[in-house]
């Protein structure tokens, strides 16, 4: 998609793209609300394509040890989609979510590592089906995976992963609300090529028909 003869998302597409992270956020808002019981919210000021290389560009420094969740995603298109914190908003995020204050050294033992993977798996599902059911696709998530490390070493370790070459990637800035207190997240989904080209075919299809 980095090319001049790469087909680009159209502004209805990037709307659309918008609409399924604030309706994928809201269903997971409210799911993890009831798991924390907890007044919970998640908003998505920011969703935008990315140049995969540039992506170290949007945080101030790329090297600094984040939080990540990841899942594999399969089905009538193939990629990754990873959440992850910054390691100090992580540890807020826990001490809201387990009740105690947590240490760095907390972040990656038993019950934390358990708790972020099924917040990555509410999340990121919320995401992922809101996507199919955009789309009209069959997508579905692996278990998720954690990792506890370099953003630039988290990105580089995704890429390695997928089988062809990827130029972009679809970055969602995503901001939760626990009590009043806001943390910030981010979540990346990168695509093979081909796995984009059926998303921007799907989202076409459903702007001609309206």
């Amino acid at each position: 998609m980095a090319g001049q003869d790469k087909q680009k998302f159209s502004n209805e597409e990037m709307d659309i793209l918008k609409e399924v992270a604030s309706i994928g956020s809201g269903n997971a808002a409210t799911a993890l609300s009831q798991m924390v019981n907890k007044r919970l919210e998640i908003r998505v000021p920011e969703t935008k394509i990315i140049p995969v290389e540039k992506f170290p560009e949007q945080f101030s420094n790329p090297n600094e040890v984040v939080v990540a969740t990841y899942m594999e995603i399969f089905g009538e298109i193939s990629g990754e989609i990873i959440l992850f914190f910054p390691r100090d908003n992580a540890m807020i995020f826990g001490d809201f979510l387990l009740g105690k204050e947590l240490t760095r050294e907390d972040l990656v033992n038993e019950l934390s590592i358990s708790m972020f993977k099924e917040i990555a798996n509410i999340v990121c599902s919320a995401y992922i089906n809101s996507l199919a059911k955009i789309c009209d696709l069959e997508i579905l998530p692996s278990v998720p995976h954690f990792s506890c490390d370099m953003l630039n070493a988290v990105i580089d370790f995704m890429l390695v992963k997928l089988s062809s070459k990827v130029d972009e990637a679809l970055y969602v800035n995503t901001s939760f609300e626990v009590e009043g207190h806001n943390i910030d997240g981010n979540m990346l989904v990168i695509l093979e090529e081909e796995s984009l080209r059926k998303i921007i075919s799907a989202l076409q299809q459903k702007i001609s028909d309206n």
